[in-house]
């Protein structure tokens, strides 16, 4: 069996809202094409996706209307999975600039609409997640036990030379999840929620390769451990795309046990994710049972499958 832990999907919903209240028009590509997604999974053999919307720019662009378009993300989301249950879940998607809205609409999509975790972006209009103005809306995904998969979105603070040859997509998204995570353990924000279950997207950019220099930041923080105590606990997604070298990398830093298959879809899926996704894994000399955890155990573990 294979999961795919990473794909996105903007509900048409979502798209009409945005762009009748706001003038933002969708990229295109993001938008939920039914037949074009059945088709990529049934290609790559992946017969589970989980599917999350990133709440970027475009979702806080009016602050006011946050509310309204988490209802749409996640309405349009459980269609779809109620129309294909066999094939989709999906992960709400909360207005975080808006605490009491977001407990409330959390509450709703996971007890009435039967989603099976939240996806939060990197940081809210530049702000990172440790912030205070967030802790009451994690203390109820922590309440709630959630699995809580994070994924980065643009800044409009990123240094004008990271802009060129859009560098600061391909490099600094990775990095300003890490930057968010980081925050988060160092102030003291996940010892206070320890019942959620993290799922970091893109293998968590530079968390692998760097954690002994991440881990000095104990000396700095308020956190109760070191900060590899933490990120070793998280999920990792192998979305990028990546490579196999990279994933050898991550099993060895935090086990084949928390890895999790990720393709990215729609991004690139008029390319070959899919297929480098799937190589990434045969290719990187892992054990079956590893290879076992990676494409289904571990999501099966985590989403209680």
């Amino acid at each position: 069996m294979i999961i795919d832990c990473h794909t996105h999907a903007v509900p048409l919903k979502l798209a009409v809202l945005l762009e009748e209240k706001t003038g933002i028009k969708s990229n295109r590509q993001g938008l939920w094409n039914e037949e074009e997604r059945l088709d990529a999974m049934d290609r790559g053999k992946i017969d589970k996706q989980v599917l999350t919307y990133s709440a970027g720019k475009d979702f806080y662009a009016n602050p006011d209307l946050t509310s309204t378009c988490a209802r749409a993300v996640n309405d349009g989301l459980a269609d779809i999975c109620r129309k294909h249950s066999d094939r989709f879940l999906a992960f709400c998607t909360v207005p975080l600039n808006r605490p009491d809205q977001a407990i409330a609409e959390l509450d709703r999509a996971i007890r009435e609409l039967d989603l099976r975790g939240v996806s939060v972006p990197s940081n809210v209009k530049g702000v990172t997640l440790d912030d205070p103005q967030f802790h009451e809306v994690f203390a109820k995904m922590n309440e709630m036990k959630l699995p809580v998969f994070i994924h980065p979105v643009d800044r409009d603070d990123f240094p004008q030379a990271w802009r060129f040859f859009r560098l600061d997509h391909y490099i600094g998204w990775p990095v300003d999840t890490a930057i968010s995570l980081c925050k988060m353990i160092c102030s003291g924000v996940l010892d206070r929620c320890q019942d959620l279950t993290w799922i970091v997207s893109h293998l968590g950019g530079p968390i692998h390769s760097m954690m002994a220099r991440i881990d000095r930041s104990y000396r700095d923080g308020r956190a109760q451990k070191r900060p590899a105590a933490y990120l070793k606990s998280f999920y990792y997604d192998t979305a990028g795309p990546s490579h196999a070298g990279a994933l050898v990398g991550a099993v060895h830093t935090v086990g084949a046990d928390h890895v999790l298959l990720g393709t990215d879809l729609p991004w690139g899926q008029e390319g070959d994710y899919v297929e480098r996704a799937l190589a990434c894994i045969e290719e990187a000399g892992l054990s079956q049972e590893q290879k076992e955890l990676i494409y289904s155990g571990n999501a099966r573990r985590i989403l209680k499958l």
